[in-house]
């Protein structure tokens, strides 16, 4: 049967084609007639894909079939997603986000996450492989989760491009983002073995007390999450 034993169902939708829409909404209904009996019920992950075609975008007709699926998927537990194949990062958060879901592991790493970030006076991480997959992240708040966001869409496939290319040598072991008015980040690179990790550190504290006490964790940060990525992968 299709769809069948389904954890997450990955459904994308072009948004800069509103004539496509009545058809697509049916044949996700005949999916979701399909897994609505299955236990547990899929997460159910929208990708509003093409979203680089601004010009082309209906926007009314985007928010009116975001609510015809909520009502279509209202036993399931579903999240939307803004992509386009020119940021890849915006793809690779999406299934991170669902990857992150379901498994047991990565609610663990979470759970260190966290912990380390009590320790680093941190407000939101994110730890993610060269390739830029996430393998876990914790935020404080909703402001910071969509503050690390950012920085991730828009940095994170710049930062892992320059890693690959540019010699060891020339690598920076971290970058620091100061933004006055919303707070502070930063990037930093982890090798275990062969493996390349990259690591975003958000915070949303005074300068005081990032200068006073975020920068110098920075000292210890490489071998706590090289001990975390250890003990889980």
């Amino acid at each position: 049967m299709p769809f069948y034993e389904t954890d997450i169902l990955y459904y994308v939708i072009d948004v800069s084609d509103s004539e496509r829409f009545s058809p697509t909404m049916n044949y996700l209904k005949s999916i979701i007639e399909i897994l609505k009996n299955q236990t547990p019920k899929p997460l159910v992950m929208i990708l509003l894909n093409k979203n680089d075609r601004k010009e082309e975008i209906k926007e009314d007709l985007v928010q009116k079939l975001q609510n015809d699926i909520r009502t279509a998927t209202k036993d399931f537990e579903i999240e939307f997603f803004r992509t386009t194949i020119f940021e890849a990062a915006t793809l690779m958060h999406a299934f991170s986000e669902g990857i992150s879901k379901v498994s047991k592991k990565t609610s663990e790493l979470s759970l260190q996450l966290k912990q380390m970030a009590s320790e680093t006076f941190a407000d939101a991480l994110l730890l993610i492989e060269n390739n830029g997959f996430i393998l876990g992240e914790y935020s404080k708040d909703e402001i910071s989760k969509k503050m690390c966001e950012i920085i991730y869409t828009h940095l994170i496939s710049a930062f892992t491009y320059m890693y690959r290319t540019v010699q060891k040598e020339e690598k920076p072991e971290r970058i620091f983002i100061d933004w006055e008015d919303k707070g502070y980040a930063y990037l930093e690179n982890t090798q275990i073995d062969k493996f390349e990790f990259f690591f975003i550190s958000f915070s949303r504290n005074p300068r005081k007390i990032v200068q006073k006490f975020v920068l110098r964790s920075l000292i210890n940060s490489s071998n706590q999450i090289k001990d975390i990525v250890k003990s889980y992968f």
